[in-house]
């Protein structure tokens, strides 16, 4: 009995390792094929996936921010707008002292209003240097606007400034017509071609000398734009030394003050709304409103 005993416990005995044994086999078994498809599937996918690439991050340089791909300057569309509210509020202090106060009782707000043009020129420049600008035909569009808000501008920036139209009671053309002038060239430079830079070169000469900021205003624009576009050092000293040009035909030289701000400018992150027409449709309104106020001004305060 006791032997029947011992050899039943050894038979189940050998059962269970035997059992155990097999449990083992199936379990690496299914792990290893279930590896096996992980391992599949993550070949395939990478394999399918195996042209892709991120695409190239802005570079950081002494110059702001650099696109690796095109090698331009990279501002975010809310740094830009912010410059662009910025250069109108100078802007209309700068009117508000002119328009106002004619004996300039507020010559601060005339020496901040040295960076309007420096600003406004820069956003303009920047933004015919984006990639695909020429392509999608903003430099017309920037034309016909600029062309459009000028004209309606003119009458009221006449009367408003009649010590800034020094020629035939009409000349120079308002700020406007300086912006839209650069465009043009900037355009014509784009087309590339030894007749295109013939005519480019013929705008800047004769066309100059018709517009707020002469030639200087001229230079500023299309030197940003080269600036933007290019990034260097000599692009850069070629900028700089446009803007001090600026401060030939402006009463200061405060204008230079406003390279700091828009090489600061990528540092910016706020995300402000891109209104394209705003600063169109507010350079007229703002001197018609200015109008309206000295007008209705009691002498006594200034007029």
């Amino acid at each position: 009995m006791r032997r029947s005993l011992i050899t039943l416990a050894s038979i189940l005995h050998a059962a269970f390792l035997s059992g155990m044994h097999k449990l083992d086999v199936l379990t690496s078994f299914d792990g290893a094929q279930r590896q096996s498809g992980f391992l599949e599937k993550a070949g395939s996918y990478f394999k399918a996936n195996a042209s892709y690439a991120p695409p190239p991050l802005a570079k950081k340089t002494q110059y702001g921010l650099m696109d690796v791909s095109t090698r331009r300057l990279v501002i975010t569309d809310g740094a830009i707008e912010s410059l662009k509210w910025l250069a109108l509020a100078t802007m209309i202090l700068s009117h508000i002292n002119y328009i106002l106060f004619p004996n300039n009782l507020l010559p601060a707000l005339t020496e901040l209003g040295c960076l309007a043009y420096p600003l406004f020129g820069f956003v303009l420049a920047y933004n015919l240097a984006r990639e695909g600008a020429f392509q999608r035909r903003t430099h017309n569009r920037a034309m016909g606007r600029m062309l459009l808000f000028g004209l309606i501008a003119t009458p009221f920036y006449i009367v408003a400034f009649p010590q800034a139209v020094t020629m035939q009671g009409w000349l120079p053309l308002n700020m406007m017509f300086s912006l839209m002038l650069s465009t043009g060239i900037i355009f014509l430079l784009e087309e590339k071609g030894y007749f295109c830079l013939l005519l480019a070169l013929a705008a800047f000469v004769f066309g100059g000398a018709f517009v707020s900021g002469y030639w200087f205003s001229i230079s500023y624009c299309v030197a940003a734009w080269y600036f933007c576009k290019k990034p260097s050092a000599g692009s850069l000293l070629l900028w700089l030394v446009s803007t001090v040009g600026l401060g030939l035909v402006y009463p200061t030289f405060w204008g230079v003050l406003a390279i700091p701000i828009i090489l600061a400018a990528p540092l910016v992150k706020l995300k402000l709304p891109r209104l394209r027409l705003a600063f169109y449709t507010l350079y007229p309104l703002h001197i018609v409103i200015l109008l309206g106020i000295g007008f209705l001004m009691p002498r006594s305060s200034g007029m």
